[in-house]
């Protein structure tokens, strides 16, 4: 027992835990965390671990372990200019992982096609993309496909969208775990090794 939060490196040591079980099934150590903390208010709700899982605490933790749990120097900085960039990516011309659904729209944009889906519009109003996918490649056959983008798949209910009016959401995490639609999340498709392979 520790008695504070864990960076990655201290909780795959003293676990024995793999951290990317947690991010492939929550997106994140900031999203674990979280989940972990709303589930001791539920279970727990005496347990001393609620008050130190805050969003500051978490914020500070998960900046000195970064997802390969290597830790940086230890210092956090304040923000001061505005422009905030996501951890270090360097995929197909893109430096940092997005931070905004603008990201999620760009880098989709990257890999549509070798996701077999091709674009027909990009529009303002809900769904955010109309296209079509490749169903059949030998016969080279397509169906159309409406896309909403998302920073994280939640968001989807958080913007009030019907589910009845798109057919897959675009993020950069999925952490709607009970979606009724499909899911395409970039983040887990781009570290796969068919993506990373091919930078």
């Amino acid at each position: 027992m520790l008695g504070k939060i864990s960076t990655t490196m201290e909780f795959e040591r003293n676990s024995g835990n793999a951290i990317k079980t947690y991010r492939k099934n929550f997106g994140s150590w900031k999203n674990s965390l979280s989940s972990f903390k709303l589930w001791l208010q539920e279970n727990n709700p005496d347990s001393k671990f609620i008050d130190m899982i805050n969003d500051k605490a978490v914020e500070i933790n998960t900046t000195k372990a970064t997802e390969n749990g290597n830790i940086n120097s230890g210092m956090v900085w304040e923000g001061k200019k505005g422009i905030i960039y996501g951890a270090p990516l360097d995929f197909k011309g893109l430096r940092h992982e997005p931070t905004n659904e603008q990201g999620v729209v760009f880098l989709f944009g990257k890999i549509n096609e070798e996701l077999g889906i091709i674009v027909e519009a990009v529009k303002a109003g809900f769904p955010d993309c109309v296209g079509k996918r490749l169903i059949d490649k030998n016969k080279n056959l397509w169906e159309p496909v409406s896309i909403e983008f998302e920073y994280k798949s939640r968001n989807f209910l958080a913007h009030g969208h019907d589910v009845n009016g798109c057919d897959v959401i675009v993020c950069w995490i999925h952490d709607w775990y009970d979606c009724p639609l499909e899911v395409i999340e970039l983040k887990s498709i781009i570290t796969s090794d068919r993506f990373q392979n091919n930078k």
